[in-house]
């Protein structure tokens, strides 16, 4: 009993004192105080801290991205390869790989010791907006204004796989500690959370699906633009000259020529010899037979065209004849 009882009196006397200190004693904060500026020749668009705290690397305006040391803000390294500037950087946890997400949709990977590009991704079809390392390795996540998010291996160079799943721009991912665990922010509305699975991944099925969507795509677009183009007046224009364009072109004169011809051909003179190798008694017949023979490229009823042009002029003909 006597055990039980001081047990209960220290945690009495533990939680006076905890409130006391809370109470009565001053609570002390961090302050933070202005020690030092650089200046810059650009605007300054991103800055990133390396794990060890040694180095500080900033992105201009000018596409550019400099190296500095953290504790005296002196030059390092200066980095050029973007043809637009960079608004989105990571460094590796060894603090040995520096990422850099640009608006040129490319992704590039630089050392820290001598300051040269190892590889450079076209890795989006639009803005990259973030890049980040999984913790203690060299794999990346890559999320761009195209909508999608992909993952790649900083090492052997590659892409690993590509994850659809927002519906519009996506700004900005975060990765956990242990990297199991990620999560991306988009345009959309949403905020949309991954998880590592222990499903086994080929990059060669990868790059196989990657193949057929961009094929898919590709037809897709190809149907929509030859669409659009049959919708305009453009689609109804002749294309280009060709063998096979010019041919059905002589073809078709020389059916309305013997066409004519047989409109006022004496009745007693003996049948032309070209319907009748066809096996045709009206000139109309082999016409038709001629255009038959014409693929439209733009479905255009060549045998609606013609047979008029061939009535019309017919009454022409007939009315000179009879003004005369």
């Amino acid at each position: 009993l006597f055990v039980c009882l001081f047990f209960v009196l220290v945690w009495l006397v533990g939680w006076l004192v905890f409130l006391f200190s809370c109470v009565c004693l001053p609570r002390k904060r961090l302050s933070c105080a202005h020690v030092r500026t650089l200046k810059m020749s650009e605007d300054v668009l991103c800055v990133r801290f390396s794990p060890d705290q040694k180095l500080l690397a900033v992105s201009l305006l000018d596409s550019s991205v400099k190296v500095f040391y953290a504790d005296s803000l002196k030059f390092f390294l200066s980095l050029y390869g973007h043809k637009l500037p960079v608004v989105c950087m990571d460094i590796s946890a060894d603090s040995t790989l520096l990422l850099t997400g640009s608006a040129d949709k490319n992704v590039k990977v630089w050392g820290l010791d001598f300051g040269d590009c190892h590889k450079s991704f076209f890795a989006h079809q639009d803005t990259i907006t973030a890049v980040k390392f999984v913790a203690t390795t060299h794999y990346f996540f890559s999320v761009g204004k195209d909508h999608l998010i992909k993952y790649w291996d900083a090492d052997r160079f590659e892409q690993i796989t590509t994850m659809e799943g927002h519906h519009g721009e996506v700004w900005g991912c975060a990765v956990s500690k242990r990297g199991d665990l990620m999560v991306t922010c988009s345009h959309d509305r949403t905020i949309r959370t991954w998880r590592r699975t222990d499903e086994l991944l080929s990059l060669e099925e990868e790059r196989e699906r990657e193949r057929d969507l961009a094929y898919e795509a590709e037809q897709e677009a190809e149907e929509a633009r030859m669409s659009r183009a049959l919708q305009t007046e453009e689609a109804s224009l002749p294309g280009k000259k060709g063998t096979e364009t010019l041919m059905a072109a002589e073809r078709i004169m020389e059916a309305v020529q013997l066409a004519e011809q047989e409109a006022f051909k004496d009745p007693s003179a003996p049948p032309n010899p070209v319907l009748a190798a066809y096996g045709h008694t009206e000139a109309s017949d082999y016409v038709l037979q001629v255009l038959n023979g014409v693929r439209s490229r733009y479905g255009i009823n060549f045998k609606a065209v013609v047979l008029v042009l061939v009535q019309l002029r017919t009454c022409f003909c007939v009315c000179v004849c009879l003004c005369c």
